[in-house]
């Protein structure tokens, strides 16, 4: 998954609610980055049990 991805379907003003869900998922734990040395504009994220 990435942001890109979570965007699709939402229109532009709604664009920063998927970093906001991005964000949420990640400090609950439910997904990780791909790679931790990855830029944050084309971050890519698996779930946390990959």
């Amino acid at each position: 998954m990435s942001n890109m991805t979570l965007r699709l379907g939402l229109s532009q003003g709604q664009h920063p609610q998927a970093s906001l869900v991005i964000r949420a998922a990640i400090e609950a734990g439910r997904i990780k980055p791909l790679a931790q040395d990855q830029g944050r504009r084309n971050a890519r994220y698996i779930p946390f049990w990959a």
